[in-house]
């Protein structure tokens, strides 16, 4: 998944757009640019998402997960070296042993 601003030196976010799409990556748009015309354009050229700067980081991550559902990219475990995180049972083990 990809946070693309549409302000970019040298190219802008809808031209970069264009590059990613192929690749079937999702993408939203995080901008100061909120102009409704704006954000037609974007979802238009085929952004998953469009979010106006200033906003807060909760609506960020909910918009977040809400795409990552959809293209079922959520991880039920997350794993570091030894360490295995499982988002379901919120539990956490380190090499085998639960973790207070």
């Amino acid at each position: 998944m990809i946070l693309l601003d549409i302000m970019l030196p040298e190219i802008d976010g809808y031209e970069l757009l264009e590059y990613i799409k192929p690749f079937g990556t999702p993408v939203i748009f995080m901008t100061a640019k909120g102009a409704v015309n704006d954000r037609i354009h974007g979802l238009k050229l085929g952004a998953d998402d469009y979010i106006v700067k200033p906003f807060q980081i909760g609506e960020l991550l909910a918009r977040v997960e809400a795409l990552l559902r959809r293209y079922g990219k959520i991880n039920k475990k997350l794993f570091f070296e030894d360490v295995e995180i499982d988002m379901v049972s919120r539990t956490v083990t380190k090499s085998g042993e639960m973790v207070n």
